[in-house]
């Protein structure tokens, strides 16, 4: 082997060596570290910057409720705001102690999409009556053309009602800045 030869072997030793140590110094960052909401935190803000609100009869009745009107601050996002088309909406239900501070009870979220034309609006709308901690405790939906709606419960382990809390808790504890929610 001539030194020549030699020097090469070397040189391309080096060089296949090195490749795979930039590689591992490359995959070695840090990711972002990705933060997700609590509902303790979403609750927390609806209570600090929600509007005086409360879920009316029917809406209640279907959610289990044994009061026409319950109670509720809430906050919102227009439909053409939102990804989905939707109208989102929270409700914290609340019930007031002793020195008229706002104790929070359980969250109600609400998805609704109306189409159609003046005349033939459909409304197809959810409601998720769920503990603090994030269990569903039941579901309703109401869907059809405005003046003609049909209302349904639905019970916490019903396919629809898993995707559909699935859905609104990604939009609420990862998607959309509390911020851009409004009364």
């Amino acid at each position: 082997m001539t030194f020549r030869s030699f020097v090469f072997v070397i040189l391309a030793s080096l060089i296949a060596f090195a490749s795979p140590a930039s590689a591992k110094t490359k995959e070695k960052k840090t990711p972002k570290k990705q933060t997700t909401r609590t509902w303790k935190t979403v609750v927390d803000y609806v209570l600090k910057n929600g509007g005086d609100d409360s879920i009316h009869a029917s809406a209640a009745k279907a959610l289990g409720y044994d009061s026409e009107e319950v109670p509720a601050k809430s906050l919102g996002l227009d439909p053409e705001k939102s990804k989905d088309g939707r109208d989102h909406s929270i409700f914290v239900v609340y019930e007031k102690g002793a020195k008229g501070d706002l104790i929070p009870k359980e969250i109600v979220l609400g998805s609704i999409r109306v189409t159609g034309a003046d005349s033939e609006k459909r409304l197809d709308s959810y409601r998720i009556r769920m503990a603090l901690n994030g269990n569903v405790l039941r579901g309703m939906k109401a869907s059809g053309i405005v003046g003609e709606v049909t209302q349904e419960s639905l019970l916490p382990e019903s396919k629809e009602l898993v995707q559909l809390f699935n859905r609104e808790s990604d939009f609420y504890l990862k998607e959309i800045e509390l911020s851009k929610l409004a009364q």
